[in-house]
């Protein structure tokens, strides 16, 4: 895995992987940290994606996620 500071389109690609991880194995803190860490990187992942990818969709209604991909202040 090559970090995304290395490389921003597969190491960007390798964070959303973590992060669904994360959520697979009930880490959701986990996964939002990595969610965040990657909305914050420039790259082509954005908030819209989280917001429709249904991998993701476990953290609908978290306040943080919400926050996140721009649903709420």
């Amino acid at each position: 895995m090559m970090p995304i500071s290395r490389d921003a389109l597969d190491g960007s690609t390798w964070m959303v992987h973590m992060a669904h991880i994360h959520l697979l194995v009930g880490d959701r803190k986990a996964a939002l940290d990595q969610i965040e860490q990657q909305l914050l990187t420039k790259n082509y992942f954005g908030a819209g994606f989280y917001r429709t990818d249904m991998r993701f969709a476990a953290l609908r209604g978290n306040t943080r996620f919400e926050r996140l991909t721009g649903r709420s202040p």
